[in-house]
């Protein structure tokens, strides 16, 4: 008798985990329409089962993601006239006023004769062509001294 309750006991048991390893049967999703208005959505709804409210959500979901993640993805030519090209196909559409920059740049030139001459006067002074040439030839020789020292550090 005890063999026979253990034969059943066994038997009930594999009978257990079979049912147990089974995925439970997905739920069968319904053609969903291309265009529904929201009364229509609403009854679409209604008629689903949870499991299947929930699989249709799931389904769009992951379909979200993936494109997002495709859009997201680096572009495989990072090369520098692809960058140039974007940025002034960025650079197309966006609106500048130009009548300000004109009128800016009108003023400056109104401005700058006065400006050269009281620069000239703060820079080089009362010197005369002579101190002028001298502080030029200064800043020559500090700018070739710059590039040889720069020259020699290669």
């Amino acid at each position: 008798m005890s063999r026979l309750a253990l034969a059943a006991f066994a038997l009930f048991a594999s009978c257990a985990v079979c049912a147990a390893d089974r995925k439970p049967a997905e739920a069968k999703l319904p053609e969903v329409p291309e265009t529904l208005t929201p009364a229509q959505a609403d009854a679409f709804l209604a008629k689903l089962t949870d499991a299947q409210a929930r699989a249709l959500l799931a389904r769009e979901l992951q379909g979200r993601a993936q494109k997002q993640a495709a859009a997201e993805a680096p572009s495989v030519d990072r090369s520098f006239g692809s960058w140039l090209m974007q940025a002034a196909e960025g650079m197309e559409g966006a609106p500048v006023d130009m009548s300000r920059h004109g009128d800016l740049l009108m003023q400056g030139m109104a401005r700058l004769p006065t400006g050269l001459s009281a620069g000239v006067a703060r820079i080089f002074g009362d010197r005369g062509n002579g101190g002028v040439f001298l502080q030029l030839v200064f800043l020559a020789a500090v700018l070739v001294a710059g590039a040889l020292a720069s020259f020699g550090v290669r």
